[in-house]
């Protein structure tokens, strides 16, 4: 993982730069990631349920602050598409699968767990506007000390303290000891018009650069699982046309047409992703090749 990282994010002079072709959500393994495809290899991230919370809630860290109580509302009843005045599970699981995202039970029990304080299992609007709130008063929209270091842990960047405590003192011009997205903007305006030599000021608009994705990815939590080359790759089954015999007994028929099989070289079970729906299979393969 370590190998293909350096190759994919940080190609050596003399390497080609990898091309982002293809992002998503899948399920691998039974659980949520995000696939992301590049010319050089590709990376399986985990995504946080805190992520799924705010994609349920329409709440990126810009809009956080400023979401009325109407605007809730409506998200709800876009949710409650039966019209009953609460959500259940159903509703939920549907929910994301209109935007391509397939939810593990596992998962799906985590949601209602967080959102259904009365455990009576439905969210009720008075819960969805509460877990609003809890959201709104946690710091939405800025980055402590240890989120910046787990941020770059997950991007394969393990930060010294010394550089860590750099990062956060540069950004943070109120020492309130976060780092919110107008200091980002800020600093990275002055970094623009008032720039150090050369390899510092690559050096801190490329970390500016990583903290902007951190902060403005509508509150998605992502944590870099594996990573590998495209010279990692054997083949790529689409289980819903042709499958071998050893994919046939991992995953069931039903779910063949929903899933595609990545083999490794030197890897003896095929990773095994699974879609929405079959035309998001066949856009994986399609950019696979």
């Amino acid at each position: 993982t370590k190998h293909a990282i350096s190759s994919i994010f940080f190609p050596k002079p003399d390497e080609l730069h990898s091309v982002l072709l293809k992002r998503g959500p899948v399920l691998a393994s039974g659980e949520e990631r995000e696939l992301m495809l590049f010319s050089g290899g590709f990376v399986l991230s985990r995504v946080e349920l805190d992520t799924l919370v705010n994609l349920l809630l329409d709440a990126s860290s810009g809009r956080m602050k400023h979401l009325t109580s109407e605007e809730l509302s409506e998200r709800f009843s876009d949710i409650d598409t039966d019209g009953s005045g609460s959500l259940d599970r159903s509703d939920i699981r549907d929910f994301f699968r209109s935007m391509g995202m397939t939810l593990s039970k596992t998962v799906l029990d985590g949601l209602m767990k967080r959102f259904n304080s009365d455990s009576d299992g439905t969210v009720s609007f008075d819960e969805f506007k509460s877990m609003m709130h809890e959201l709104k008063t946690d710091g939405g929209g800025s980055l402590d000390h240890c989120e910046i270091r787990d941020f770059f842990r997950g991007t394969g960047m393990a930060l010294s303290e010394t550089v860590l405590d750099d990062v956060v003192k540069r950004f943070d011009s109120d020492s309130d000891g976060t780092v919110s997205f107008d200091e980002f903007k800020s600093m990275m305006h002055k970094l623009g018009e008032e720039p150090e030599d050369e390899e510092n000021g690559y050096f801190w608009l490329g970390l500016g650069r990583k903290l902007k994705r951190a902060l403005t990815k509508n509150g998605v939590t992502r944590k870099l699982d594996v990573a590998f080359q495209m010279s990692d790759i054997d083949r790529i089954e689409n289980m819903g046309v042709c499958h071998s015999k050893e994919t046939t007994m991992i995953v069931d028929s039903e779910l063949a047409p929903l899933t595609l099989a990545v083999y490794l070289k030197d890897v003896r079970h095929p990773l095994v992703v699974m879609c929405s729906k079959p035309a998001h299979v066949e856009a994986w393969v399609e950019a696979f090749r």
